[in-house]
């Protein structure tokens, strides 16, 4: 083979194609820079076709699949509104999907291929089926996100919270069916507006993992809610955990006071439940999971006051709360910093979705 048939051999292979591009950039630092940006610059735009539909209309496709498979539900909730905010800045018609490598997608409801639509109304006229009919296509990246928001932190400013609350506002609305789900119920438990919502975040978070926020004990949790509901004379205590045994603990505090959704499945033993490592039979399991989630943050934002560590959970509930043009009584975060260490999400719940897949 001579050298103009090597060439078109790798023309023809995107990936050897890539390969030579790596190669040839070297000695060639502006192409360097120009290829690390396509995925690193947010404002580096790729267009893709992918068929005639919407001609007048450049798309963004807010996709999470793949690279969010280890993400959770708020923080895929989150990213979504650091995504819209950019779309928006960059006059882009959104499109929001939760892909078959989300947590959340379920095989079992059928009719429906985005899992972000189980739960919320499109954010524009334009469906996930049609984004890969359409002829002008930007899917996101996640340098696209960060440019409106601390994306890798546990820990942002009350002007990031009021930012995203914007977005929240204008783009996510929940489905007749979800607001059906729990709407009434949350209402009784907010209802007279002296509830005190509690998010105690337990399970995974106690691992000690690097880069998430030191644990907050049980008995830090009572104690600091014991104290603002004394002080402040809520009626009624909401509580949003996602560990079975914490609802104990708080029942015999304030026994009729507490309230909290039952049927909720949560963890039993201290193990994450939104990787998929426990063995659980009911239907529509990982629809429901989201569904549950739903329900506590949005409750927790409709509550008087929050006491919380810092966690997604409490940043989406603080971010519902302030996109309904309201501030709670009492906000208290607890915050004892940041763990340092070599102990890694990833490579922990990687190994356990593949042994659970």
């Amino acid at each position: 083979m001579n050298i103009d048939g090597l060439k078109r051999k790798v023309k023809s292979n995107p990936k050897l194609e890539c390969i030579y591009m790596c190669l040839k950039s070297l000695s060639d630092e502006d192409l360097a820079k120009q290829m690390v940006g396509t995925k690193r610059n947010p404002y580096n735009l790729i267009v893709s076709y992918y068929g005639e539909a919407n001609p007048d209309k450049l798309i963004y496709y807010i996709l999470f699949d793949k690279e969010a498979r280890f993400n959770g539900f708020c923080s895929l909730y989150r990213l979504t509104l650091m995504h819209l905010a950019y779309a928006e800045d960059l006059n882009l018609v959104p499109v929001v999907c939760f892909g078959s490598d989300s947590l959340y997608y379920d095989s079992s409801v059928v009719d429906c291929n985005n899992a972000f639509d189980y739960y919320f109304e499109p954010v524009s006229e334009i469906s996930s089926d049609e984004v890969l009919k359409s002829k002008n296509v930007i899917i996101s990246k996640g340098a696209d996100a960060e440019a409106f928001g601390a994306a890798g932190t546990y820990s942002v400013p009350d002007e990031e919270i009021e930012f995203l609350s914007e977005y929240c506002k204008k783009y996510i609305k929940l489905n007749k069916k979800v607001k059906m789900a729990f709407w009434y119920e949350m209402q009784s438990i907010v209802s007279g507006g002296m509830t005190l919502g509690v998010h105690v975040r337990a399970t995974d978070f106690n691992k000690g993992y690097n880069r998430h926020p030191v644990v907050v004990t049980p008995e830090e949790y009572l104690d600091k809610t014991k104290r603002v509901y004394a002080e402040h004379g809520y009626k009624k205590v909401f509580l949003a955990t996602d560990d079975e045994r914490i609802i104990d603990i708080f029942k015999n505090e304030f026994q009729d006071n507490l309230f909290y959704y039952k049927g909720i499945y949560r963890s039993p033993d201290g193990e994450a439940i939104h990787y998929g490592n426990h063995k659980i039979e009911r239907d529509h399991h990982k629809y429901n999971l989201g569904l549950e989630i739903i329900k506590d943050f949005y409750t927790l934002g409709h509550c008087a006051g929050l006491i919380a560590g810092n966690s997604n959970v409490s940043m989406c509930s603080r971010i519902v709360k302030k996109s309904q043009g309201d501030e709670y009584r009492t906000l208290d975060i607890i915050d004892k910093g940041t763990n340092h260490n070599m102990h890694e999400t990833r490579n922990k719940f990687g190994s356990m979705r593949k042994k659970n897949s």
